[in-house]
C-alpha cells in the first residue's frame, strides 16, 4: 500500500487470521473517525534509510508556505541563511506577508530585527511555547523571546502566533501576527548591593555575611558599646554583586 512518502510502500499480510503491516501487527482495527478509520499497530513503522528524503534548507522550508515569502527575502538580503543552516537546529518566528506589509517593513527591516526572530540550537514545539518560558534570540543573551499562553493561544513577546506552523526534524517555523521589536530584555551590567555592617572592635576578625564580600578596608569611623562603656571601632562595608 502507498504512503504519503513517495518512496515508501508497506506490505500487508494476513498470518493465521491476524493482519500485519510490514513488521507490525494490527492490535486494534476499525476505529471509526469522523473522516476515516484508525488502526492501532503494535509498533512504529520505520521506513528504510534510503527512503528518507534528505533534509531541506531553511529557504526550501519557507518556500512551502506562501505567507512566509517576504521574510524569506529578508533572510537572504541580510545573508543570515548560512548561519542558521550551520546550527544543529533552529526556530524562526516568521511575520506573515500581511503583518510585514501592515508594519511597513516588507523590504526595509534591518538585520538586527530579523535576527531577533531566530533561535538557534533548538527546534521548539507548540507545546513548549504554551508552557511558557524564554529563549535567547540570535541577538544574544540580552534579547529574550518570552513565551506566554493566553487561553491556549501562544504569544511571543506579546505578539500572537498566526497562520502556518511548520515543524520538521531540527526546524520549526511559526507564523506571527506582527513584528518582534528589538529591545533589551535583560540587564547584563552587574551592580553592587552594599551592606554596612555594625560597628565592631577593630582587633576582632570580621567576616561578611554569606554571599557578600569585603568591599574596602575598615575605617575607625564609628563608636560601639562594650558593656557599660563606649569605644571607637571600625565600620566594615560588605557588597554583593548582582548580575
Amino acid at each position: 500500500v502507498a504512503t504519503l512518502s513517495p518512496n515508501t510502500r508497506w506490505e500487508i499480510h494476513n498470518i493465521s487470521g491476524r493482519v500485519w503491516v510490514h513488521n507490525a501487527s494490527v492490535d486494534i482495527a476499525d476505529l471509526l473517525a469522523t473522516n476515516g478509520v484508525l488502526h492501532v499497530l503494535s509498533q512504529v513503522l520505520l521506513p528504510a534509510r534510503g527512503d528518507v528524503l534528505p533534509a531541506t534548507g531553511v529557504l526550501q522550508q519557507l518556500d512551502l508556505v506562501p505567507a512566509f515569502r517576504l521574510f524569506r527575502k529578508l533572510l537572504q538580503h541580510h545573508k543570515l541563511v548560512p548561519q542558521i543552516e550551520a546550527a544543529t537546529a533552529y526556530t524562526i518566528f516568521v511575520p506573515t506577508n500581511r503583518s510585514l506589509e501592515a508594519s511597513g517593513n516588507s523590504s526595509s527591516m534591518d538585520a538586527d530585527t530579523v535576527r531577533h526572530h531566530v533561535i538557534l540550537g533548538e527546534a521548539l514545539s507548540v507545546e513548549t511555547l504554551q508552557r511558557g518560558g524564554h529563549r535567547n534570540s540570535l541577538l544574544g543573551p540580552a534579547h529574550w523571546l518570552v513565551f506566554y499562553n493566553h487561553s491556549g493561544q501562544p504569544e511571543v513577546n506579546h505578539v500572537l502566533l498566526e497562520g502556518p506552523v511548520l515543524e520538521a526534524p531540527g526546524c520549526s517555523l511559526f507564523g506571527l501576527a506582527g513584528v518582534l521589536t528589538v529591545g533589551s530584555s535583560r540587564c547584563l551590567h552587574s551592580h553592587a548591593e552594599s551592606l554596612r555592617e555594625k560597628c565592631v572592635n577593630c582587633s576582632r576578625r570580621f567576616r561578611c555575611t554569606q554571599g557578600f564580600q569585603l568591599e574596602d578596608t575598615p575605617k575607625k569611623s564609628c563608636v560601639y558599646k562594650s558593656g557599660s562603656s563606649f569605644s571607637r571601632g571600625c565600620s566594615y562595608t560588605c557588597a554583593k554583586r548582582i548580575q
